[in-house]
């Protein structure tokens, strides 16, 4: 790689819907716990509107679906029984999307600091990740009391200068107009993912000023950055963004397949170790 084609030095990403498929997991402690109150379920694509701004919003939210009207008791009572149903078996019905494991490999083979920065409780966020992905990750966490939820952006900023890398230099990766605000607010590159819980519109209108629908358009933004790609106008929050997504003129004829191709990976082993100290993806 052209050292001077390098824009990023790291990549900070969301969890849920951006490197893990959690979604049948949080609906399936989510409505085991709607059952233990005598509450009908929610089905699980009807979770994708729900998640995003932190546990205690989601049970408010799933609590409003079912059009349940609780005390605040009752409801820190409902919190508690999702978190230990939740905290007994982070890893369940959790799996990582096509191609993460060996993206996360990849960035730590050219030296980037990868970070992983969810809203979720802070002990589940870092027991999947540390299960999932292992090495691949420097530092992961979930909501801490000490920092405010997603979109504020002091917990990725201390993560930023955790790192020694100035926010500029930082490719911050997620699904939900929440994470394109995060990376807004501290001052990165916000980089939206196409196969995450929400739409393209949502993280188009919240800033993403790249967007890429498979783990391989992620390396392509990230530490290829291609110097030759077309820049589009029109975000009202950056002078150009740059689209990865298969049916754009950039991602055009790429591969829509989450793993890398043979001439991606070239002679190199380690990005192959690495990828093998996690999850094999699903295909």
């Amino acid at each position: 790689m052209e050292q001077n084609t390098r824009r990023f030095d790291a990549c900070i990403f969301d969890l849920d819907g951006t490197l893990a498929n959690t979604l049948t997991s949080i609906a399936h402690f989510g409505n085991a716990t709607l059952g233990e109150f005598g509450l009908p379920e929610i089905p699980v694509e009807q979770y994708k509107q729900l998640v995003g701004n932190g546990a205690d919003l989601l049970m408010r939210r799933m609590l409003k679906t079912v059009g349940a009207r609780f005390s605040e008791e009752v409801i820190q009572s409902f919190r508690t029984a999702y978190d230990r149903r939740y905290e007994s078996d982070p890893m369940a019905l959790v799996e990582p999307y096509p191609g993460i494991v060996e993206l996360l490999g990849k960035l730590k083979e050219q030296g980037f600091q990868v970070g992983v920065l969810s809203n979720k409780p802070d002990n589940v966020a870092r027991d999947i990740v540390r299960t999932m992905f292992g090495p691949l990750v420097d530092q992961a966490h979930g909501q801490r009391a000490e920092f405010p939820t997603k979109p504020d952006p002091a917990a990725v900023l201390q993560m930023a200068a955790d790192f020694g890398v100035e926010p500029g230099r930082v490719l911050y990766c997620g699904d939900s107009g929440v994470d394109m605000e995060t990376g807004r607010n501290a001052g990165m590159a916000p980089c939206g993912v196409l196969w995450g819980f929400r739409e393209r519109q949502e993280l188009e209108e919240h800033g993403a000023q790249y967007l890429a629908a498979t783990a391989q358009q992620l390396w392509e933004i990230g530490p290829q950055h291609k110097r030759d790609c077309r820049q589009r106008r029109g975000s009202p929050f950056f002078r150009s963004r740059v689209d990865y997504s298969p049916n754009s003129p950039t991602g055009r004829g790429m591969s829509s397949r989450g793993s890398f191709s043979q001439e991606k990976r070239g002679s190199s082993s380690s990005g192959q170790a690495g990828a093998g100290s996690g999850s094999s993806p699903p295909r």
